[in-house]
């Protein structure tokens, strides 16, 4: 079971990978990737901005190992123009390292800045892994990072996957919001917002946001009732508020 998977990372691995992330958030994303996997949707996990792996990690577990994709500038600091996350070394190593000991599949490296993602690139992603089931952008937190990493994820990621907005209520990182805001007011993405909370933004193919927002509902009751959850809107579209 996927959420079996992540719980056990949870609770052996979770907290030896720096970084930071809620290990609940993990597991409820563990959960919609059960219902992903249920709709007959699934790929590997994608992240922009894996730092030393604390979040990709769970990710790849959620997806049962699929084969999955890191996009880091890792050591490139100089081009992390905000300096979130920066200021270590060695950072490929030790994600790679972390990635062996907790990760349940292979999980590439990609070094280089998303803005100088190709279409190139992109073909040879969507070659070599298919459109992603989860896609997490937490790279630069300027609002032109946010449009153009959520640009490409949705360009890669299947119409019934998800795609995760990392800092959305993190006050130090206003662009992110302001990136997100951006998008929905100025044209029409195709996925829209399911879950807020824990400092993420979930979207999901509109075509599954109803399906999907049922059942996390009621997984969400059902399995983790100390998460209080509260039916709100969201740039027009049905939302779950984690509180």
């Amino acid at each position: 079971m996927t959420v079996d998977r992540v719980n056990h990372y949870i609770a052996t691995g979770f907290e030896q990978v720096t970084g930071w992330c809620s290990p609940i958030f993990l597991e409820i994303v563990a959960h919609l990737a059960e219902e992903m996997d249920a709709a007959g949707v699934r790929g590997g996990a994608c992240e922009i901005g894996v730092y030393y792996g604390k979040f990709m990690i769970g990710l790849a577990n959620a997806v049962d190992g699929r084969p999955s994709l890191a996009i880091d500038l890792f050591d490139r600091q100089a081009e992390n123009i905000d300096y979130s996350g920066a200021g270590q070394t060695e950072l490929m190593k030790a994600f790679q390292e972390n990635a062996t000991r907790y990760a349940c599949g292979p999980i590439s490296c990609m070094c280089i800045n998303s803005f100088a993602l190709s279409v190139r690139d992109e073909i040879s992603i969507l070659g070599n892994f298919g459109p992603f089931q989860i896609f997490s952008i937490d790279g630069g937190h300027q609002p032109e990072h946010v449009i153009n990493d959520y640009n490409f994820a949705e360009r890669v990621t299947h119409h019934g996957g998800i795609i995760i907005i990392d800092d959305i209520t993190n006050p130090g990182w206003p662009g992110v919001m302001e990136g997100v805001a951006r998008l929905f007011v100025a044209t029409k993405p195709k996925f829209v917002p399911l879950m807020l909370g824990h400092n993420k933004l979930v979207l999901v193919g509109v075509t599954f946001h109803k399906t999907y927002l049922r059942a996390m509902t009621a997984r969400i009751k059902k399995h983790l009732p100390e998460q209080k959850i509260m039916p709100t809107k969201f740039f027009g579209y049905d939302l779950l508020s984690f509180a």
